[in-house]
């Protein structure tokens, strides 16, 4: 098996754009809703601390974490994710 670290590398940055650019989208759309963290927290049924690293890019959540922030914000996934 042989491994190409550039396609390697390649994905990682990816990740990590997608990443950045769902922390991003998530906290413009909890202030566009006029929410705060806390408040996100509560109509979503997750830790504020889960908001904090998700907005923040630290933690990436599951599938179940962005229904959950989706429903609570009246959006879609494809508005919060990058893919």
């Amino acid at each position: 098996c042989v491994i190409n670290h550039d396609t390697a590398k390649s994905k990682t940055k990816n990740v990590g754009r997608r990443m950045k650019t769902f922390a991003y989208r998530l906290q413009v759309m909890r202030k566009k809703r006029g929410l705060t963290q806390q408040m996100l927290a509560d109509f979503s049924g997750l830790q504020a601390a889960a908001v904090s690293h998700y907005e923040t890019g630290t933690r990436e959540p599951s599938l179940r974490s962005v229904t959950r922030l989706c429903r609570a914000l009246r959006c879609t996934p494809n508005d919060l994710i990058d893919l």
